[in-house]
């Protein structure tokens, strides 16, 4: 259950209600509730991270392939194949 505290902050409770009628004249209602805002933004924190390593484990994945198959090509190539590098501003090779 979301709540805003007197100061506008909102805060997320976790909640549970009992009926008690049994030895009371009247059916109550009682109700406690936890503080979980923090437990909450924790679990939505993991989430993102969790998406965020899926994606660069993706991606990783795609370039491995990628190297792979270029590994691939030039280990079953006949010509002669020479590696250039370029080189920074500065003139010496990276």
């Amino acid at each position: 259950m979301a709540v805003v505290t007197r100061s506008g902050e909102q805060r997320i409770w976790e909640y549970h209600n009992t009926l008690r009628t049994a030895g009371v004249a009247a059916p109550i209602v009682r109700g406690t509730a936890h503080d979980v805002t923090e437990r909450v933004r924790a679990q939505m924190a993991l989430r993102a991270s969790h998406s965020e390593l899926l994606k660069k484990a993706r991606e990783q994945e795609s370039m491995l392939k990628e190297l792979t198959l270029f590994r691939t090509l030039l280990d079953q190539s006949n010509d002669a194949i020479e590696v250039n590098r370029p080189r920074d501003p500065a003139g010496s090779s990276m």
